[in-house]
């Protein structure tokens, strides 16, 4: 089926596969992408990922968690039919697709022993003979509970400590793109000083 039809993946039944420990439990779509649709984390009592309601444009391929193979978003990837790969265990699942540019996509999900983490690695093949483009983009949409007034850090290309305004009380939601480029360390950071909630993304440069 044509990636990204809203109409008719909405009319189909979608089957969830669960990652489970003490401390968290995650519920991913593979006929979605792959797409992570909630994550509850027993220490916040709620699901950290944001979910539109059905009222919103392609409708269910949006919100919670997604990739795409390539920067732009139209790319293959959010929409692809993944297929759960055996063996699987409680914490760990790895699915797999072939996306529409002949590109042949692993996606491992491993939920750690204790605690709330979960890991994530996609692997690209080509399984074709002619060159194919890959850029990997994660697109995640938190939504935490704790947050009220949240900054953006980073180190920036010259090596400046950034700190971007990004969520108050007046604007409970904000979105920001940081290219490459203009980031020189390997992280970045969503922090509210006054809850200590703190999201930290670490990635290889390399990879980027």
């Amino acid at each position: 089926a044509p990636e990204r039809n809203p109409l008719t993946a909405y009319a189909r039944r979608h089957p969830i596969l669960r990652l489970r420990n003490a401390a968290a439990q995650v519920a991913i779509v593979p006929s979605l992408g792959g797409r992570i649709v909630r994550w509850d984390v027993t220490a916040l009592g709620r699901n950290i990922v944001h979910l539109p309601d059905s009222r919103v444009e392609n409708y269910p391929y949006g919100g919670g968690y997604e990739e795409y193979s390539q920067f732009e978003r139209t790319s293959p990837g959010p929409a692809a039919e993944f297929a759960a790969q055996q063996p699987s265990t409680p914490r760990r699942v790895v699915l797999r697709a072939r996306l529409r540019n002949g590109i042949e996509l692993d996606r491992t999900f491993e939920l750690a022993p204790t605690g709330s983490r979960l890991t994530i690695r996609s692997a690209f093949t080509n399984r074709g003979t002619a060159p194919i483009r890959v850029t990997p983009r994660s697109h995640p949409e938190f939504d935490i509970g704790c947050f009220r007034r949240a900054t953006l850090d980073y180190t920036d290309a010259t090596g400046e400590h950034i700190r971007r305004e990004l969520l108050t009380a007046r604007r409970p939601r904000g979105e920001v793109s940081l290219p490459v480029a203009s980031v020189s360390g390997n992280s970045w950071r969503l922090v509210d000083k006054a809850t200590g909630c703190v999201i930290e993304n670490r990635f290889e440069r390399p990879e980027i």
